[in-house]
């Protein structure tokens, strides 16, 4: 019997490695001065597989991957991957026509947005009181006055303003606990805590992608990022748990300056000691079941 997607490990990390397919398993080979060491890879346990500089996959173990639904992107050592999926398989169609009716009425679509910001401080509310217990009282009074906002929203143009408001208070206020003095978010700054950020959240967007790929829900229906913003609800997904999983560890390691593929290794660690994807997952499941 398969695993269901929900219940996979989430990400695994590759690079300087050839990815090949033998005696019906995934393997990785690195080779060290003249000798090549080969590792087994739990393919049928893993939903995406993040390959770095210096990686190469066969023909032959690309198909073992998209067979198994595993989702496979090339990093390529930037901050921005290019994620890959097989298409071979038929998608399930429950959720995308559900979703599908949802989208198609403005009210409901606002309803569902609503529901969406709820969800996200209330995952932000759980991670920091359980990781960052000296931030939450700092973040509380902005989430409350966030969900007071979010209530009264008329249309998902005004609730996209009461977003943007939240959002750069509430990075304010975690860079004032980190020390860090007139911070900005420019997510094409290519340098500093913003590259950071930048790159944790791409993180973020494959997790949302895979989820919405497996369950075959179309990234062109979003319910707050624009109806013409190519793979808008990939980012309506990933923040329901970008500032939970992935701000404070940017600033943690922006101002420690470490390489960013400590960054990385710990935004991944992060996810799968949350169940992220599992989360998603259940959270995307139940929301289709009340449409």
């Amino acid at each position: 019997m398969s695993i269901l997607p929900s219940h996979k490990n989430g990400l695994v990390y590759l690079e300087h490695c050839r990815i090949v397919s033998a005696d019906n398993r995934l393997t990785y080979i690195k080779k060290e001065d003249v000798i090549e060491k080969h590792f087994s890879l739990p393919h049928l346990n893993l939903n995406v597989l993040l390959l770095g500089p210096g990686t190469s996959i066969t023909q032959s173990a690309a198909r073992m991957a998209a067979e198994n639904n595993l989702m496979f992107a090339f990093t390529a050592g930037g901050e921005t991957p290019l994620y890959m999926a097989s298409l071979n398989e038929y998608r399930p169609t429950e959720y995308s026509q559900a979703w599908m009716k949802m989208w198609l009425i403005d009210n409901r679509r606002l309803e569902i947005a609503k529901k969406f910001q709820l969800a996200r401080t209330s995952l932000i509310r759980t991670v920091y009181s359980k990781y960052y217990p000296l931030l939450l009282p700092k973040v509380e009074p902005l989430l409350v006055y966030f969900e007071q906002q979010s209530a009264m929203a008329k249309d998902i143009n005004e609730l996209l303003g009461f977003e943007g408001n939240f959002v750069k208070s509430f990075y304010g206020e975690v860079s004032r606990h980190y020390g860090v003095i007139n911070f900005r978010r420019e997510p094409q700054e290519g340098k500093g805590i913003n590259s950071y950020i930048t790159h944790g959240n791409y993180l973020a967007y494959g997790i949302a992608g895979t989820v919405l790929w497996i369950m075959g829900i179309p990234f062109s229906l979003p319910l707050s990022h624009g109806t013409t913003r190519r793979g808008g609800l990939v980012f309506d997904v990933a923040d329901l748990y970008k500032e939970a999983l992935v701000l404070n560890l940017a600033f943690e390691h922006g101002i420690e300056g470490n390489d960013s593929r400590l960054l990385r290794k710990d935004v991944i660690d992060f996810f799968d000691k949350n169940n992220i994807i599992r989360y998603i997952f259940q959270y995307i499941k139940e929301i289709t079941e009340i449409l």
